[in-house]
């Protein structure tokens, strides 16, 4: 409805109120568009009822479904077209054909909308007479992420429950000598079931194999981490890699993992036999342990061959699910046991259960005993899986209520567990409880194959680009929610940290198993020439994580007319593949090249009309074709790491959408847009109309900024969501005059939020521009100085917090500056590299009352008669060749 507003904004603007309001009222618009969006809401509604019950016992719901998704995706898209000319018209103002573009858009207008009712009440109504028919239950009741307390999803090793002792046996059979492991809190004493399988190690060859077998979630891969994570395993072994091979085996993926886990440096082979090589060279004569995570057929041991000159004692720590998968082929390859991993022993689960589902410091005398039988009838239902028991005590834990308990514990989904170890429907139960926006951010999470690791941040602004995300409150940033909504994924363990040292996640194979099972309609991911399903014509998201793509292949993704997000893996595609998608793919709204082998974009990127996220980081883009320029839709541009490009194209501050724009430097926490100014294009105007930029904004090269009414053209003072301002002179350009400088500087007035300022090798005399005041920022709380040419400072906002000043050679005095009653609320004073500063009010440093950090260096000129004094509150003082100050 927003977009609709702002249709009929801009058909007002354009043509005029009479026009547009006689074709309101003859052509029945407004009713038309209202219709269609009670029927968006009752779709969607029936879709979340329906999507977990794709069952053959529940008839047609599977196609309908499907067909349902696709009619709300239509009807989604309706007013985009008439949206992307509204923004060209704000750029163009008033382009050649545009009354001739909304005549007859307005024709054919009210035709399409009634069409794409008619299509989704239709399906809208069959599918609900199979629902009720088959008495699938309305929604469940969903609660907000914000009434719950805030914990972590990553889980120290020393609070593992109930595996003691098949961590020891673990320890025993790969030879390595320990004390055994320390028992976390509220561990019972008794022991889990062990299989193995020969009550002998069959030691073969130097290399042998030590399997855990056990059903999804039942925690064979938290034992492998608790095994490479403790001590006496770090220094028994010369080397532990860790490598997932998951259900899509692939020979060189994993050689050149391994490669990397021993090297530590990327490896860029691509023939197996080098990789092979080079592995047989690195584990030579080294004793390693090697962790084959989530193996699913016997092909991996294709991969054994240069590991068979490694040193006596080496180990292959496989997890699986299936015993037939570790039956070794391999007669130089012996075994040291199969570990058979059960559910967690009754008592010791139910403890654990309770932690999930209550509060974990809670007594037992503080649980509401009727919640606590409920919650021990639903845990008997888990197989003893620790998954089950973190997501389904997630769930409950979002309400302590005894209707929503009883709501959990009465679901029609416990009876799709077909087998003894099936705990796939708890996990859908768990889904279907997630809010509605949770639904829709972790389904999409399809995209990605299984195993796959992934960060916080990449995942969060793939949400927003598609939007969907939506605030809650007008107060938070989409940014700030987008984060909120992640980690209340994982709190209910839909993500997991990965478990290296990095901030990477990823997604357990099982929780993976519900995405696929979700989004089979609307998702596919291609991983090496493996899709997990039948991909349909209409799919609306894809992603190819393939090696290499021939021309070919490439091509057939034109064939898929209707998407709108696609992701390419590192070296999949070629020049001529993406410029066939640029002409076929046009309702595209987010692509991802990342570190795809290419040099330059076609210039065809102009079609994407609907384009909002672009990501070409690490890629090797030269320049930027002039077309890119039109995409006026565009809201995040990446192009990190792109090192020789050519930033800007003339126009550029066309792309009036765009957001966030990350460029060579990225900074914790700080997102940077740099530009470098020149005397060709690249002129400070191009800043004009990136009003939405968050972050940082670095300008370099103002020395060629002709004038203050061209600064002024910068608009600075138009960028809200800035929150920090470099600005940067060339050091050893002195062409301009002394009023130059501070007339060029005066126009870069910014917005008052800001809240950081640098200034760098600024060559006026005086660094007090007519802004640099509380009443004009009033937020701001950091001033930088560094290299710039002045003898003083007049004047700062009166609350900063922090103040440094570097290297301001021909600085001479600070006295009516750098005082208690100029700025009292410093914290933190920091003066180093200027040679020729002599007064300093050091006698009146204790005044500042709130100061915890002084530095005062490399200023030899210092001259005080009097002795410094220092608050309090001073944490740190650093002195150094400072004249007088050291005596």
């Amino acid at each position: 409805m927003i977009l609709w507003e702002k249709a009929i904004e801009f058909l007002v603007s354009t043509i005029g109120q009479s026009v547009v309001d006689t074709w309101r009222s003859s052509k029945d618009v407004d009713s038309h568009i209202s219709k269609l969006h009670d029927a968006l809401l009752e779709a969607q509604s029936l879709i979340e009822r329906s999507e977990c019950w794709r069952l053959p016992k529940y008839g047609r719901i599977d196609k309908l479904l499907y067909q349902l998704k696709d009619s709300v995706y239509d009807a989604e898209s309706i007013v985009d077209e008439l949206e992307y000319e509204r923004l060209k018209n704000k750029v163009e103002k008033s382009f050649p054909g545009i009354r001739n573009f909304l005549t007859n858009w307005m024709r054919d207008f009210p035709t399409k909308v009634q069409g794409v009712h008619d299509r989704l009440k239709k399906v809208y109504n069959e599918m609900k007479e199979v629902c009720d028919r088959h008495g699938i239950p309305e929604n469940p009741n969903q609660f907000s992420p914000t009434a719950r307390p805030i914990t972590s999803t990553l889980l120290e090793i020393s609070n593992v429950w109930g595996r003691d002792k098949e961590f020891n046996k673990v320890i025993r059979l790969m030879g390595v000598r320990s004390c055994k492991r320390k028992r976390a809190k509220r561990v019972s004493m008794h022991n889990s079931y062990i299989g193995e399988s020969s009550s002998r190690m069959d030691k073969k060859g130097n290399v042998s194999v030590l399997s855990l077998v056990g059903m999804g979630g039942v925690g064979k891969t938290t034992l492998a981490q608790m095994v490479c994570n403790d001590k006496s395993v770090k220094s028994y072994f010369d080397l532990i890699m860790w490598v997932c091979v998951s259900d899509n085996f692939d020979s060189v993926r994993l050689t050149k993992e391994m490669i990397e886990s021993v090297t530590t440096k990327e490896c860029n082979l691509t023939n197996l036999n080098a990789m092979q090589l080079v592995l047989q060279e690195a584990l030579k004569s080294k004793k390693f342990l090697l962790v084959l995570d989530d193996v699913w057929s016997k092909d991996w041991q294709r991969v054994l061959a240069p590991m068979k000159e490694a040193c006596e004692g080496s180990v292959l720590l496989v997890t699986t699910r299936s015993p037939a998968c570790v039956e070794i082929s391999d007669r130089s390859i012996g075994s040291r046991g199969v570990i058979n991993l059960e559910g967690l022993e009754e008592h010791i689960y139910w403890e654990f259960f309770k932690s999930c589902a209550f509060d974990p410091v809670a007594e037992s005398d503080n649980i509401n005993p009727e919640l606590e039988v409920i919650g021990n009838e639903i845990c008997k239902r888990l197989k003893g899986s620790p998954l089950a028991a973190k997501t389904i005590g997630g769930l409950l834990r979002t309400n302590l209520n005894v209707e929503h308990w009883m709501r959990i514990k009465d679901s029609k989904m416990w009876e799709f567990q077909t087998e003894e170890h099936d705990i796939l429907p708890v996990l859908q139960l768990s889904y279907q409880y997630l809010p509605t926006y949770l639904k829709k951010c972790f389904s999409f999470c399809s995209l990605y194959p299984k195993d796959f690791k992934f960060t916080q941040s990449e995942l969060t602004e793939f949400w927003i680009m598609q939007g969907f995300i939506g605030p809650l409150d007008n107060d938070k940033e989409l940014r700030t929610l987008a984060n909120g909504y992640f980690a209340d994924l994982a709190r209910r363990a839909f993500f997991q940290r990965h478990g290296g040292k990095d901030d990477r996640y990823v997604i357990h194979d099982l929780m993976h198993d519900v995405c696929l099972s979700i989004t089979k309609d609307e998702c596919f991911c291609l991983d090496n020439g493996h899709s997990e399903h039948k991909v349909s014509l209409d799919i609306r998201h894809a992603s190819v994580i393939e090696k290499k793509l021939l021309l070919t292949e490439q091509k057939k993704l034109c064939d898929y007319k209707k998407l709108l997000s696609l992701k390419v893996g590192p070296n999949s595609c070629c020049y001529k593949g993406i410029e066939a998608w640029f002409n076929a793919l046009t309702n595209i709204r987010s692509l991802s090249l990342a570190r795809c082998k290419i040099e330059k974009l076609p210039d065809n990127i102009g079609n994407l009309n609907h384009l909002r996220f672009l990501d070409i980081s690490g890629t090797y883009i030269k320049i930027l074709p002039q077309s890119i320029c039109n995409l006026y839709n565009l809201q995040y541009l990446n192009m990190m790491d792109c090192k020789n490009i050519g930033l800007f194209s003339e126009g550029f501050n066309n792309v009036v959408n765009l957001e966030r724009f990350e460029n060579i430097v990225k900074a914790i926490q700080c997102n940077y847009l740099t530009v470098f100014l020149s005397n060709g294009n690249k002129k400070i105007e191009i800043l004009k109309n990136f009003c939405k930029l968050n972050g940082c904004l670095r300008v370099k090269g103002l020395e060629y900024v002709p004038s203050k009414e061209a600064a002024q053209e910068a608009q600075l003072n138009n960028k809200p969501f800035m929150n920090r301002l470099e600005l940067q002179w060339a050091s050893c350009h002195n062409s301009r005059s002394e009023d130059h400088y501070k007339e060029v500087l005066d126009g870069l007035c910014p917005h008052h939020n800001l809240k950081m300022l640098k200034i760098e090798d600024y060559r006026g005399r005086n660094l007090s521009p007519s802004w640099l005041k509380e009443e004009f920022l009033p937020n701001l709380t950091e001033v930088e100085f560094d290299r710039c040419n002045v003898s003083t400072i007049s004047h700062l906002p009166r609350f900063i917090i922090k103040l440094v000043i570097m290297s301001c050679a021909q600085l001479e005095n600070l006295q009516n500056l750098l005082e208690p009653n100029h700025l009292p609320a410093l914290k933190h004073i920091e003066v180093k590299g200027c040679y020729n500063l002599e007064s300093l009010s050091v006698e009146l440093f204790g005044g500042f009352e709130l100061l915890e950090q002084l530095m005062i260096d490399w200023c030899p000129k210092i001259r005080s008669p009097n002795a410094m004094v220092l608050p309090p509150s001073v944490k740190g003082l650093e002195l150094g060749d400072c004249g007088d100050l050291e005596n």
